[in-house]
């Protein structure tokens, strides 16, 4: 989300704000996945986090359209996100 809010934040200063509520709404959900206790909560975070993953993927669709945003730029900006994180993933990914 960090790299696809940069490159918005490029284009558009308000789609970045939009995006970065959109994240703040996805961390939130997420969050909650740490303190679910039954499956039915667990079932309302992921709805939860899936909603906002939605949210988050139109408003981007919509705000590249708005801005005339090149999707090479936006990946290119996404995978300098994910390279420059990538010991972090790794750890996350051998945690788990």
């Amino acid at each position: 989300m960090d790299g696809t809010i940069q490159y918005i934040g490029s284009i558009s200063t308000s789609g970045a704000s939009t995006l970065t509520a959109d994240k703040t709404t996805f961390v939130s959900a997420a969050d909650g996945a740490q303190s679910a206790t039954t499956v039915d909560g667990i079932r309302d975070t992921r709805s939860k986090m899936k909603t906002a993953a939605q949210t988050f993927r139109a408003d981007t669709r919509s705000i590249m359209q708005a801005y005339n945003g090149s999707a090479r730029d936006l990946r290119m900006s996404i995978n300098a996100s994910v390279k420059a994180d990538a010991a972090t993933l790794e750890t996350l990914k051998n945690s788990a």
